[in-house]
């Protein structure tokens, strides 16, 4: 029985395809063009996808482009306040010397003026009846104690004048100082800075590289649908 429902069933198929051959051929031929005309809309989707990825890509490169030149300013300006600073540090060295050779001179003279004060007030008032009494007159006695109260003055001046030394040199140092600590804040900011920019450069590459990838799989998808269209117009 089951055989004869086959046999019936595939005569029925044989019939309508022998009478009806154009009513069968005009559906799959339907059939086709439908899915032709998808595909096409399909194909011009994705090349509007891909048209956005390229210009967002175009965009991001350019992007890209504009930090590596500011990664590039920036560096520039770190090595200059680098001159800067090693500069600053050579002029703090020279100062430092010349304190040290002032300090040092300060040391010598306040020693030989001590040593003057004390020979003079040790041989004061004994030298001053010596004087007397050896003097021809009391104005030899004062012109003697003249030239001796002369040349400690003059001790006295040129002691006052490394002193005066010591505190422009000081001043310099501190003011050397002072100019190197903002020279190193300034340099430590660009820093801060240079590395923030090649952060987002190396986001932003990462981020081309993901639209390249995405690019590549649009056009994937466009050559399929483009090679099924080739096969729905040979069938």
């Amino acid at each position: 029985m089951k055989n004869l429902s086959k046999k019936i069933l595939g005569i029925i198929i044989i019939a309508i395809i022998t009478l009806y051959p154009n009513l069968i051929l005009a559906e799959t031929e339907s059939e086709l063009n439908s899915q032709k005309t998808e595909n096409n809309q399909k194909i011009e989707d994705a090349q509007e996808k891909q048209k956005e990825v390229q210009e967002e890509k175009n965009q991001t490169i350019t992007e890209v482009n504009k930090l590596t030149d500011e990664i590039t300013d920036y560096q520039s300006q770190i090595n200059n306040l680098d001159a800067q600073i090693d500069e600053a540090n050579t002029k703090l060295e020279e100062e430092t010397k010349k304190l040290e050779e002032a300090e040092q001179k300060y040391n010598e003279q306040q020693e030989t003026l001590n040593t003057r004060i004390v020979a003079l007030y040790e041989a004061g008032e004994t030298s001053y009846l010596d004087v007397l009494l050896s003097s021809e007159s009391v104005t030899d006695f004062i012109s003697n104690y003249y030239i001796i109260s002369e040349i400690a003055e003059c001790d006295l001046d040129l002691l006052e004048q490394i002193d005066n030394q010591k505190q422009e040199i000081e001043k310099a140092k501190a003011e050397i100082e002072n100019s190197k600590n903002q020279l190193a804040t300034a340099k430590a900011d660009k820093e801060r800075v240079s590395q923030e920019l090649q952060a987002k450069k190396a986001e932003k590459n990462t981020y081309v590289a993901q639209l390249s990838a995405q690019e590549q799989e649009i056009e994937a998808q466009i050559e399929e649908l483009q090679q099924a269209n080739v096969q729905i117009d040979k069938d």
